[in-house]
């Protein structure tokens, strides 16, 4: 399933002119995240707006 995901996430990158990445910190938003930055920094879409949201506080 991992490797099916960049290619969705280069989708997602190739079909939306801004692209928001929301990330909690748990291990499962950090991957996406750091996959996330990959696929901008290959698209030149350097940097990414990042929502970080905080359940807890």
């Amino acid at each position: 399933m991992f490797m099916s995901q960049p290619k969705n996430v280069y989708r997602i990158f190739n079909t939306f002119p801004k692209v928001y990445i929301a990330f909690r910190g748990r291990k499962d938003s950090t991957a996406t995240l750091h996959m996330a930055l990959e696929v901008a920094k290959s698209e030149n879409r350097i940097p990414p707006d990042v929502l970080f949201v905080d359940l807890e506080g």
